[in-house]
C-alpha cells in the first residue's frame, strides 16, 4: 500500500544482458568479485546488482533450521521469532516457486552417489528455480540469462513499478536524513550515463538494505551510533576440494547446486558443516588451484573438465567484524573452534569424493594435499586427518571463501543487545527499518537467502 522508492548502488540487468561469461563478476559482484577480509584469507563473494545476492546466487532456498531458530531466540531474547517467520517462508516457497531439480549434474551426484555409498545424510536442495533447468543453467552466478531463477528482481521488484514506485540502479546512498530522531529520506548520487546526479529522496520510511557488509558503514556515516554496529560479522567460511573421475564431471553444466548433506552438521551441538558443490568455472579453478609452477598449473587446468569440486560450509560460532569508514575494511579469523569444524569437514569430502569412485583427491592448500585412490585406506585416512589438522586454517595457507555475510547490526530484545529492535526498527531512531542479513544475531549455518527475505518481509509486515 506504500509508494516505494528503491535505490540501488549496482547496476540493473535484464536476461538478455547476462553473457554467462566470468568477466561478469566486475558488473555484479562487491568490489569487482575482488572483495576479501583485510589479511586475505578469506575471498568474499557478494552480489552487487539490482537483486542482490538472489541474482548470483546458486539458487538454494533453505529455511532457517528450527535449533538454530532457538538458538537465536536465547541470543536475541526474541521469543516466539522462529514461529513469526514461519508463515513468511511458507509464502515466499510460494512466491518464489521452490522446488528441487529433476535430477543432479555430475558434480552434484559426487554428493548424492558418495553419501549414498557410505549410508550418510543426504538429500535434494530446495531451489528457487524450476525442475526443468538444464545445463546452460550452470551459470546463474553471473546472472540467470534465461530468466527461470526466481531473483527479487523478477519475482518482486516488478510490483514495485507496477503499483507507481521507481527504482534507481547505479545510485548509491550517501547518508540517512533526520529531522531530531526521526529519518525523513535519503541522500544520493547517481552515476549513469550522463555523470553524477545527486539528489534527495524525502520518505516517512526509510529502509536500510545494503547487506551485512555495507549497511553498519551507512548507518554510522547517518549518525548512528552503537556499540555494536559493524560487529558480530558471520561469514559461513568455505574449505574445498578437488575429486578427479576417470568420467567427465563438468561442474559448470546443469543446475549449480542440487544436493547436499547435513551428515556434519551437528558436530558440537548446533555448530558444524553443511557439505555442498560448487560450480567452478575455468577462471574459478586457474585461482583456487594451488600454484607450484606454471607447468603444473596448466596440467591441472587441462584435467579441470573431470575434477568435481565439493566443499564444507561451517557454521561459524565465532564473529569478526566490519569497519564503519568508506572503506568497509572486514577483519575476519578462523578460530581454534570453527577450525575443528572445518578440519572434519574437509577430510569428509575425501571420504565422499572416493566413496563416489574418485581416482584422486586434493586439498587446496598452497602445497596441496594429494590422495590416489590406491592409497585409500584406514591408515592413509588417519595421516590425511592429522596432515588438514597441520596445516590448519591460517590465512593464505589455502583459499577459503565466502558466499554469506551476516550480522553487523542485529535485531534483540532491548539496545544493550542489539542494533535494532525485535522488527528491524533502529534503536532511538524513528522511521528507520534495516532488513537484510545485518539483522542475523548469529549465522543460519544454510544458506541464507530464505531467510533474510522471510525477515524483511517480518519486518514490512510491522511496519506497515
Amino acid at each position: 500500500g506504500k509508494r516505494v522508492v528503491v535505490l540501488e548502488a549496482g547496476g540493473a540487468c535484464a536476461a538478455q544482458d547476462f553473457t554467462q561469461r566470468e568477466i561478469a563478476f566486475g558488473d555484479l559482484y562487491l568490489e569487482g568479485g575482488l572483495c576479501a577480509t583485510r589479511d586475505l584469507g578469506v575471498a568474499i563473494l557478494a552480489g552487487a546488482t539490482l537483486g542482490g545476492g538472489t541474482t548470483v546466487n546458486w539458487s538454494t532456498s533453505f529455511r532457517l533450521p528450527a535449533h538454530v531458530g532457538q538458538e537465536w531466540e536465547a541470543e536475541s531474547g526474541v521469543s516466539g521469532l522462529q514461529a513469526d517467520l514461519a508463515p513468511h517462508f511458507a509464502a515466499l516457497e510460494r512466491e518464489l516457486g521452490i522446488a528441487q531439480v529433476a535430477r543432479h549434474n555430475p558434480n552434484n551426484a559426487v554428493i548424492a552417489d558418495g553419501c549414498a555409498a557410505l549410508g550418510i545424510h543426504h538429500a535434494a536442495m530446495p531451489r528457487n528455480a524450476p525442475r526443468d533447468c538444464g545445463e546452460g543453467c550452470g551459470y546463474c552466478g553471473f546472472g540467470c540469462a534465461y530468466a527461470k531463477k526466481r531473483s527479487t528482481a523478477r519475482a518482486l521488484l516488478p510490483d514495485v513499478v507496477a503499483n507507481g514506485g521507481s527504482i534507481y540502479a547505479r545510485t548509491l546512498v550517501e547518508r540517512i536524513l533526520f529531522d531530531g530522531r526521526r529519518a525523513t529520506g535519503v541522500a544520493a548520487c547517481s552515476t549513469g550515463t550522463t555523470g553524477e546526479r545527486r539528489f534527495t529522496v524525502r520518505a516517512r520510511l526509510v529502509v536500510c538494505a545494503a547487506g551485512a557488509l555495507r549497511t553498519p558503514s551507512l548507518l554510522a556515516r547517518s549518525g548512528v551510533v552503537h556499540p555494536l554496529l559493524g560487529r558480530r560479522l558471520f561469514l559461513h567460511p568455505v574449505a574445498a576440494a578437488f575429486a578427479e573421475f576417470d568420467r567427465p564431471i563438468r561442474t559448470y553444466l546443469g543446475p549449480m547446486q542440487s544436493a547436499y548433506s547435513d551428515e556434519y552438521a551437528a558436530l558440537t551441538g548446533n555448530y558444524g558443516v553443511k557439505i555442498e558443490a560448487a560450480p567452478t568455472h575455468p577462471g574459478l579453478a586457474a585461482l583456487a588451484l594451488p600454484w607450484r609452477d606454471r607447468q603444473a598449473h596448466a596440467a591441472a587446468m587441462d584435467r579441470i573438465g573431470t575434477m568435481a569440486t565439493i566443499f564444507a560450509l561451517a557454521r561459524d560460532r565465532d564473529p569478526g567484524q566490519v569497519s564503519l569508514d568508506r572503506e568497509c575494511t572486514v577483519d575476519y579469523a578462523i578460530s581454534p573452534y570453527d577450525a575443528e569444524h572445518l578440519a572434519a569437514g574437509s577430510l569428509a569430502l575425501f571420504d565422499i569424493a572416493f566413496a563416489a569412485g574418485a581416482t584422486r583427491a586434493s586439498s587446496l592448500h598452497n602445497d596441496p594435499i594429494v590422495v590416489e585412490r590406491a592409497q585409500w585406506n584406514a591408515r592413509r585416512r588417519s595421516e590425511l586427518d592429522s596432515q588438514i589438522r597441520t596445516a590448519g586454517f591460517a590465512p593464505n595457507r589455502q583459499p577459503l571463501f565466502s558466499a554469506h555475510q551476516m550480522g553487523t547490526a542485529a535485531l534483540g530484545s532491548s539496545p544493550a543487545n542489539s542494533v535494532t529492535d525485535p522488527f528491524g526498527r533502529v534503536w532511538n531512531r524513528e522511521g528507520l527499518l534495516v532488513a537484510d542479513a545485518s539483522l542475523f544475531p548469529q549465522s543460519s549455518g544454510v544458506n541464507p537467502m530464505l531467510t533474510i527475505m522471510a525477515l524483511a518481509r517480518r519486518v514490512a509486515n510491522a511496519a506497515s
